[in-house]
Parts: structure tokens; C-alpha cells; sequence
């Protein structure tokens, strides 16, 4: 459990000069930072929306993820935070999830302070306490207490924000917390500061510094760094402020903490301030209320206002003052900041003294005056009762002018008093001081030797890390030595297996080729001695014309098979050579390139009388090679009239399937067994075969018809049932114009 109050008094102890002392250690910064907060909130609202968007479901994960998203955008997005929060407060009532709501009452409760309205945020508070105690949950009842004792703080209630604070230091206590009593120290030293008890401010601050650094919680620790350089600056210790402010500030850097650098700019420019440097203590007030603006944080801005008014103030030059006072006051009318109203009107009435607008003037001073009569500001009150008493000299209201400067007189040994006392103090204090200062130089000495051996380990471990790494890294040097001379035998073994294999492809085409052309001339012999005879029996008249003309239909028939033939060991050879048959592909109408080889097929089909016929439901395109489509066709239809009997049936049919266009040409034939079928697409020296009229064929026509198949992206399928018939099915892929 953490119960933050990190940052509440931070900044309420940047002490610029003394007659706004009061006004930074109780009206400047109010941070109060939740149980769920962390730093690097860019990567943590990420991943918080991320976790929300992939859990829907409305239960309690989904109310601590709003309630963890909306607290990571106070000090970012103050408007996204609010919108969450009340969304979650909804989901929490919703679901009964007291124990969440409680928690968001109070994340509404520091954005209603921080940015809107302080009696609201009491109430919000309140409530959460009350919520807390019904639930027993004493984590949020400290929670609660604290952020409460931050608001009374903030509003001078010193006195009762100590009582609260105390509260819920003992529930910490009691749950064995360091976390949450280290802060409830921070804020207790910051209170006691701001009442002006420096010993007891010294206590609890070194007491919180001392626990954080045995928790090496380097955030806190600049937390109470920087209050401690408050608490220094208070004492006139300006060199002392200076240093803890710097130790502070290498902290804040290294984290990103932009709500802890506006503390050390303020805190540096008071010293500076201290010093009269005054253009270096510009330049860190303008700083402190680039960071704040950054923040949107108003309250901060306010504060860098003042200070920055005073400065102006002192450099003579009243216009830019009157200009910074009063953007300063609109901030702490909003936020209803009494403390820092009395600051602001008190400034813009010397600016306006010094311009001399002496009426003018009197209204403001008279205001500033009032207020810090109000909240009990006796350095406001001396600083307002002098310009009053001045203003109204000038004016020649001499009764009002004494008036004012007694009261002037009062305030100012009132002042005296309180620095005796402080004096005496102050003996004490430096006592306690060096006391602490050796505590922690012995603590810082222990961290020294502790971290020498924290090193002295890690280098050791460094050691062992290099040396397993070195190992790793031989066996794995050994091993990819040995996956490459693998690789270098697999590499020259498949070579060696590819140079068989392209050995006897080459046998292989070798014999192809042989047995392609002893067919060719075979069967070019065949039909060009029959015609050499029909001519020499033309040239004796030994041929009537019925006879010549009989011979004419077996010659035609004859020279049509020797054409196809030709065609194909034409194409097949070019199929071999590098650019060859590359398919220049459009749609086709298969309708017309099926029509075409009938034609083409018409005597061989009449001589064998099979009946050829072609289906399909409507026109189909197929997007291939027109050319390369018409031989894959005309092969596969040659072959089905070679092994078809008499009186056989082909049918040819396309259709449109699963994505897919098919053409299949089934024909009645003599048909083949699964082992024919796996040899068809190759060459082997058996390959010769003899249609059902004894037409002969050495398989070139499928080889070529396959090959010219996969150049357009389409597959042949064959089924076959012996002395029932054969289906060759060409598949092409469909095409989006298809």
C-alpha cells in the first residue's frame, strides 16, 4: 500500500522572499499522487487503455483499470481525468465496488482542488473517508485522511491538517507501511515548517529522508531533498539550500519529475533572489512557469507569477509586475486561494504605488492588507500596512497614514519576537543539524560499502557471464563449421546425383529423339511410297476414278496424321529451347477451338463412325494461349479417336466449377490401367502404342500436350476404366474476366 502525499508540500516550501513566505509553503503546488501512481505515464496510459479495451466486462477489474487511467491523467489531461473518474464512479455504484469508489472519490477529489473548486474537493474527500470506514479498508482510510490533511494545509487549517496527517501516520504505522510513513513524515516536517518549528520540521524531514534512502526510493528521496533545501533557504542558509536543491534536481532529470523541477527552479531562484542576482532568479522563475504551464498546473503557475512580480518589483519596473500580479490573481481567485490573494493584490498594489496610481493603489493594498489579517500573515500584514501608510501620506489622509503605520509597528515586533524566538532555535536546530548530517554521512559511508560489494558481485557475475558467453560462442562457431562441411558433402553429393539425373534425362531424350524420328520415317514412307505409286500408275492410266478417288480418302487421312505428328515433334523440340513456347494468353472460346478440331477430325470420324459431341451451358472463356489450347485439345481428341472403337462415342463438355474451368473429353474406347495412366506424361522405350485400327503412336502428343498445359497455369487430370472408356478433364484456374 502507498498513501501519496509525494509532492503536497514540495512546492509549498519554496520560500522566495520573506514577505511571500507564506504564501509558497501554503498556497503554492498541490500535488497529491494516488495508490496507483507511477512515473513514465506515456507508456502506463498506453497500456492501461490497452488492458480496458480487451476487458469489457463490467466488474471490478474494469473500475481499478479506470480508476489507475484516470489518475495517470491528472497532472497530463485534467479534463480526460475527470470524465473517467465520473465515469468509473457510475460502474462502481453500478456493480456495488465501494472499495473503488472510494479511491476515485478522492482522484475527483485533487482534480477539484488542483483545477476547479476546494470546498468541493473537502467534500469528495470526506466522503471517501466515510465510504472506509464502512468497508474497514484502513489503506483507504489513510489514503483519504491524508489527502484531506493536504487540503486543510493548503488553506492555512495548520492545525487540524496535523491532526489528520497524525491519523494516518498511526494506521502506516500499524500496517507496517515505510512507504506511506515516509511520506506522512515528508508532510508533517513540511507543516511544521510552514508553523515556523524548525526543529520539529528537521526531525521529520531527515526522519523521512533517512527511511527513503534505506528503501532507495530515489523519487522520494528528491521529494525530501527538495523540502529539506526549503527548510535551509528559510534560515538564511543559502549556500545550504543551494546544494540540496542541486542534489534534488540531478533526481528530478534523470526521472522525468517536471512537478519536482518546478520546486527546484522556484526554490533556485529565491536564492538567487536572496542574493540580488535577480536576472538569475528570472531566468528560474520562467522557467518553473514553463514547467508548470507544461503541467497545467495553475496553482504552480501562480506561484511562479508572484515571484516573478516581485522580482519586477524590485528592478523597478512596475509594468511588467502589474502584469504578472494580476494573471496571478485571476489563477487564485479561481482556485479561491486567500494566502495567495493577499500575495497578489498586495503586489499589484506597490506596482501601482510605484507608478504613482495612488488610489487606485489603496484599493488593493487594503484588500492584500485584509487577507493576510484573515489567515494570519504577519509578514503580509507588514508588507501591506507599509505601502498603506505611504499611499495614504501621499493622498494627505494623515489619520489613516499614522493608523497604518502603527499597525506597521505592531506586525513588524510581532515579527521580532517570532525571530528571537527562532534564534534561540536556532542553537538547537544546528545541534540537530550536525546531528543528522554525521547520521547520514555514516549512512552514505555504509552505502559506499555496501555498493563496492554490490560491484565487486556484478563484476564477478560480469566475469561468469563473458566466460559462458565465450563458451557459447566456440560451440557455436564448432557447430556451424560442421553444418557447413555438411552442407559442402550434401552440396557436391547433389551434384554429383544431378549430373546422373541429367545424364540419363539426356539418354532419355537421346532415345525419345531416336525412336521420334525412326517413326517419322516410318511413317512418312509409308504414305509418300503410296502416293510415289498412285503417280506412276497415273502415268499409265492403269487407275479408273472411282479407285483414285478411294486412294485420294486414305492418302488425305494419312497426311493428316503425319501433319499432326509433325506439328507436335515441331513444338516438343521447340518446348526444349530457352524462350520457346511462352504462352501469350487471352480469353478464349472454348466453343470455337473444340468446333475447330471436329472439323478438322471429320474422316477420321466418319471412317470409324464414332459420334462426336460438345456440352456446355453457356459460353465459356477459358484465359490461356489460343494456339497452345487448340494442340492440347487436338492431341487429347486424336487420342480418344485412335483407341475409340467403331461406332464409339467422344464427348467433349466445359463447365464452370469451384472456381475452376473444366474440359473434359470422355470418349467409349478401349480404356487403361492405373499403371498406363501413371506413365502417360513420360517417355520410356516401351512407348509405342496402336490404336484400336492399329494406329501407331510413340506418346510424343501428351508429353507435349502436358508441357503446354503447366506453361498455362492448367493441370490435366485422367480417369480410366479398361474396356469402358477414358475422361481426360483440362483445368484451368478461373481469371477475373473470365
Amino acid at each position: 500500500m502507498v498513501f501519496c502525499g509525494l509532492k503536497k508540500d514540495l512546492l509549498k516550501t519554496m520560500t522566495i522572499k520573506q514577505n511571500i513566505v507564506q504564501l509558497l509553503c501554503l498556497g503554492a503546488l498541490f500535488t497529491i499522487l494516488s495508490p496507483f501512481y507511477t512515473y513514465g505515464q506515456e507508456s502506463k496510459t498506453q497500456k492501461l487503455n490497452a488492458r480496458l479495451r480487451l476487458h469489457p466486462k463490467e466488474d471490478t477489474v474494469r473500475t481499478n483499470i479506470l480508476g489507475e487511467l484516470a489518475n495517470s491523467y491528472i497532472f497530463t489531461k485534467p479534463d480526460s481525468a475527470k470524465i473517467i473518474a465520473e465515469q468509473n464512479i457510475r460502474l462502481t455504484e453500478k456493480i456495488n465496488d465501494q472499495k473503488n469508489k472510494a479511491k476515485t472519490l478522492v482522484i475527483l477529489s485533487i482534480i477539484n482542488y488542483r483545477y476547479e473548486d476546494g470546498k468541493q474537493a473537502i467534500k469528495l474527500s470526506e466522503k471517501a473517508l466515510e465510504i472506509n470506514k464502512k468497508i474497514n479498508n484502513q489503506e483507504g482510510v489513510a489514503y483519504a485522511l491524508n489527502n484531506m490533511a493536504n487540503i486543510y494545509h493548503e488553506e492555512g487549517e495548520l492545525d487540524l491538517a496535523l491532526r489528520k496527517y497524525e491519523e494516518a501516520l498511526k494506521i502506516a504505522k500499524d500496517l507496517d507501511d515505510k512507504i506511506s510513513i515516509s511520506d506522512f513524515y515528508n508532510n508533517i516536517g513540511n507543516l511544521y515548517r510552514n508553523k515556523g518549528n524548525y526543529i520539529l520540521a528537521l526531525q521529520y524531514l531527515f526522519d523521512a529522508l533517512s527511511l527513503r534512502e534505506t528503501l532507495n526510493d530515489s523519487l522520494r528521496m528528491e521529494i525530501t531533498l527538495g523540502n529539506l533545501s526549503g527548510v535551509f533557504f528559510d534560515l538564511k542558509k543559502l549556500d545550504e539550500s543551494e546544494k540540496y536543491s542541486r542534489r534534488a534536481s540531478i533526481i528530478q532529470k534523470s526521472i522525468g519529475d517536471l512537478e519536482g523541477l518546478i520546486q527546484t527552479e522556484i526554490t533556485l531562484g529565491s536564492v538567487y533572489a536572496e542574493k540580488e542576482r535577480y536576472l538569475k532568479a528570472l531566468e528560474h522563475y520562467e522557467k518553473a512557469i514553463e514547467y508548470a504551464k507544461e503541467l497545467k498546473n495553475i496553482n504552480a503557475e501562480a506561484v511562479g507569477l508572484a515571484n516573478l512580480g516581485d522580482i519586477y518589483l524590485k528592478i523597478k519596473m512596475p509594468s511588467r509586475a502589474l502584469k504578472v500580479f494580476e494573471e496571478s490573481l485571476k489563477i487564485c481567485q479561481k482556485m479561491g486561494d486567500i494566502r495567495g490573494l493577499s500575495v497578489s493584490e498586495t503586489g499589484i498594489g506597490n506596482a501601482l504605488l510605484m507608478q504613482n496610481k495612488v488610489k487606485e493603489s489603496i484599493v488593493y493594498l487594503e484588500k492584500g492588507y485584509a487577507n493576510s489579517v484573515k489567515i494570519e500573515s504577519v509578514i503580509g500584514q507588514i508588507d501591506a500596512s507599509e505601502q498603506l501608510a505611504n499611499a495614504y501620506e501621499k493622498t494627505g489622509q494623515l489619520a489613516k497614514s499614522i493608523a497604518y503605520h502603527k499597525l506597521y509597528k505592531q506586525a513588524k515586533a510581532k515579527l521580532l519576537n517570532t525571530e528571537t524566538s527562532n534564534k534561540a532555535q536556532q542553537i538547537e536546530f544546528n545541534y540537530l543539524l550536525e546531528k543528522k548530517e554525521n547520521e547520514i554521512a555514516l549512512l552514505e559511508k555504509e552505502k559506499s560499502l555496501q555498493e563496492a560489494k554490490d560491484n565487486f558481485k556484478e563484476l564477478l557475475i560480469l566475469t561468469l557471464i563473458a566466460l559462458i558467453l565465450f563458451l557459447v560462442i566456440m560451440a557455436y562457431l564448432i557447430h556451424v563449421y560442421r553444418v557447413k562441411e555438411t552442407h559442402a558433402k550434401e552440396l557436391i553429393l547433389n551434384q554429383q546425383a544431378e549430373i546422373i539425373n541429367q545424364t540419363r534425362n539426356l539418354e532419355e531424350l537421346n532415345l525419345f529423339k531416336d525412336k521420334t524420328f525412326s517413326i517419322l520415317s516410318h511413317d512418312l514412307r509409308t504414305p509418300i511410297a503410296n502416293l510415289n505409286g498412285i503417280l506412276n500408275l497415273l502415268d499409265v492410266n492403269l487407275l479408273s476414278t472411282e479407285d483414285f478417288n478411294l486412294m485420294i480418302v486414305k492418302l488425305k487421312d494419312q497426311f493428316k496424321s503425319i501433319n499432326v505428328l509433325l506439328e507436335n515433334t515441331l513444338n516438343w523440340a521447340k518446348s526444349q529451347m530457352s524462350g520457346e513456347l511462352l504462352p501469350a494468353k487471352e480469353q478464349v472460346k472454348i466453343s470455337e477451338i473444340v468446333q475447330r478440331n471436329f472439323d478438322l477430325f471429320k474422316e477420321n470420324l466418319d471412317q470409324k463412325e464414332i459420334t462426336a459431341t460438345y456440352m456446355e451451358a453457356e459460353s465459356i472463356y477459358a484465359f490461356a494461349d489460343p494456339n497452345h489450347l487448340d494442340i492440347i485439345l487436338r492431341n487429347i481428341l486424336l487420342n480418344a479417336i485412335k483407341f475409340t472403337h467403331k461406332n464409339g462415342q467422344i464427348k467433349v463438355k466445359s463447365s464452370l466449377e469451384d472456381q475452376q474451368i473444366k474440359i473434359a473429353i470422355s470418349d467409349t474406347g478401349s480404356g487403361m490401367s492405373e499403371e498406363k495412366i501413371q506413365s502417360l506424361f513420360k517417355y520410356n522405350k516401351q512407348q509405342v502404342t496402336y490404336g484400336t485400327d492399329g494406329e501407331k503412336g510413340a506418346g510424343i502428343g501428351l508429353i507435349l500436350t502436358q508441357e503446354i498445359a503447366m506453361r498455362n497455369a492448367a493441370q490435366i487430370k485422367v480417369e480410366s476404366t479398361v474396356n469402358m472408356g477414358t475422361t481426360f478433364t483440362i483445368i484451368f484456374p478461373i481469371h477475373t474476366n473470365s
